[in-house]
C-alpha cells in the first residue's frame, strides 16, 4: 500500500466506457479499482496486473457495502467514484422498446442499474469520505436525460435507440447529481456527473441510416471516443483543475444538446 497514491473505484469498470476511465486512472497513477459483474478481459493487457477486481452487483447493497470496505480496509482510504455501470436494453439488437409495449420488468430493470446503483454505490463511498472530509465522485449520465428520445429520426427530433426508461433514469443521475453535491460540499466532498453523447463501440448500436441521421444533428459532426469520457472524468477528478467544481453535469456529446 502507497499512502500518498490516491484510490479510485469505477462500477462497470469492465464495459468500454469504464475500461477507458479505469485505464486512464491507472496511467494518472491511481490504484484502482472495478467493480464489476464481469472480470477484466485480454484488452486489459499488462494492466489486468494492476487493477483490482472486485466482483459484485450495483443493485445489490450487500455486494457494494463488502466491496468498498474490502478496498478500504487493503488501501487505507478512497479518493473517487467513478459511476460507470449502466444498460441501455434493445430488441432485435437495435430496436429500441416503446414506452406502450415495454413491460413493468424492462422499467425496473433500467432504473435499478442506471439510477438505483448510482445510489448505492454513493451512499456508500461517501461514509468513507465522510471519515477523510475529502473525495470526490464523477457519474455518468447521458445526454439522452437532457433531450429524451424518440422512435423516429427528423430535424426536430434527432434519432436515438435509447428508450424511456433510459432517459428517465440519465435524467434523474443529473439532478441526483446536484442534491448529493449541495449535501456533501460542506465535507469536501465534490459531485459531478458527465452526459456523454453518442460513444462508439460503446452502446451506440445503430444501423448506418440511423447513424448518419444522428451525426446530422452533432455540430462537430463526430461521435465520441470512450477516451473522450475518460478525459473529462480525469478533469473532474483534479482537486488541481476541479477545485472549485461541483454540482455540475458537463456534456461531451459534440454539441448534441444544443439542439
Amino acid at each position: 500500500m502507497l499512502a500518498n497514491r490516491k484510490v479510485a473505484i469505477v462500477t462497470g469498470g469492465s464495459g468500454n466506457i469504464g475500461h477507458n476511465i479505469a485505464t486512464a486512472l491507472l496511467n494518472e497513477g491511481y490504484r484502482t479499482a472495478i467493480f464489476d459483474q464481469l472480470p477484466p478481459s485480454e484488452q486489459w493487457g499488462r494492466l489486468s496486473e494492476e487493477v483490482i477486481f472486485l466482483p459484485g452487483d450495483v443493485c445489490r447493497e450487500d455486494q457494494v457495502e463488502r466491496a468498498f470496505a474490502e478496498l478500504f480496509e487493503n488501501e487505507g482510504r478512497l479518493d473517487l467514484l467513478v459511476n460507470a455501470a449502466g444498460i441501455s436494453p434493445k430488441r432485435d439488437g437495435s430496436t429500441k422498446v416503446r414506452i406502450c409495449e415495454m413491460s413493468f420488468d424492462e422499467w425496473t430493470n433500467v432504473i435499478s442499474v442506471n439510477l438505483n446503483g448510482v445510489f448505492l454505490t454513493s451512499k456508500t463511498a461517501a461514509r468513507y469520505f465522510l471519515q477523510q472530509r475529502s473525495g470526490s465522485i464523477v457519474n455518468i449520465g447521458s445526454v439522452m436525460g437532457f433531450i429524451g428520445a424518440t422512435s423516429e429520426s427528423s430535424d426536430r427530433f434527432p434519432y436515438s435507440n435509447s428508450g424511456a426508461h433510459y432517459c428517465a433514469s440519465k435524467a434523474a443521475v443529473h439532478n441526483l447529481t446536484k442534491s448529493l453535491a449541495r449535501e456533501l460540499a460542506a465535507f469536501n466532498i465534490r459531485v459531478n456527473c458527465i452526459a456523454p453523447g453518442g460513444v462508439e463501440g460503446g452502446m451506440l448500436l445503430l444501423h448506418e441510416d440511423q447513424k448518419q441521421s444522428l451525426l446530422r444533428q452533432v455540430p462537430l459532426g463526430s461521435f465520441c471516443q470512450a477516451g473522450d469520457i475518460a478525459e473529462a472524468v480525469l478533469f473532474l477528478a483534479s482537486d488541481t483543475t476541479s477545485r472549485m467544481i461541483t454540482g455540475q453535469t458537463i456534456s461531451v456529446d459534440g454539441g448534441w444538446h444544443m439542439r
